[in-house]
């Protein structure tokens, strides 16, 4: 997990992103999340926990600024829903 970053987009807006990487047993993929979802997201997804995440948005990998071995990689949106599996730990 990586933490998260302002920055000014071109046109001049305030952004904020943060990236992690989720993983199971067969592979692993980036999930990136944007502006509000970090606020909302940033501080509680802890590291080493496992949980499930539904409804994001897979796009092919962009190489550039993606570092797992997935073809793709996810983007959070405002319908994205993670849940904590308390029975479960992370691999």
């Amino acid at each position: 997990k990586k933490p998260v970053r302002s920055f000014r987009s071109k046109a001049g807006a305030e952004k904020k992103v943060f990236d992690l990487t989720i993983m199971d047993d067969t592979c692993d993929i980036k999930v990136t999340f944007w502006d509000e979802l970090c606020d909302k997201y940033g501080e509680s997804i802890e590291v080493g926990r496992c949980y499930t995440l539904s409804k994001g948005r897979l796009t092919p990998a962009n190489s550039k600024f993606n570092d797992t071995k997935s073809q793709y990689e996810m983007s959070a949106a405002s319908d994205i829903t993670i849940e904590l599996c308390e029975d479960s730990e992370a691999p």
